[in-house]
């Protein structure tokens, strides 16, 4: 009966071994996975942040633009309404 319980406790610890090898395994492999995905992730978010920023340049750029055309429509309407006051 005994040697009967050592068998099953030995069987047991190589089971566990093997279960901890396994656990040690899979965490090595998603700690790989979750590396991978991090670089990814990081040069996704550079690339996003250029992008960003190039589009908030030209935004810039554009709204200049566009308050310099103004300037000179208004400023070529009151040319206009003085030459219709003549």
């Amino acid at each position: 009966m005994l040697e009967s319980y050592n068998n099953n406790l030995n069987l047991n610890s190589k089971n566990l071994f093997s279960l901890k090898n396994k656990v040690i395994y899979l965490s090595l492999y998603f700690r790989q996975q979750l590396d991978d995905v991090q670089k990814v992730l990081s040069s996704e978010q550079t690339k996003f942040s250029e992008e960003c920023s190039k589009l908030q340049h030209e935004t810039h750029e554009k709204w200049m633009e566009v308050k310099r055309l103004t300037r000179e429509l208004d400023g070529a309407r009151k040319e206009c309404e003085g030459l219709r006051r003549q």
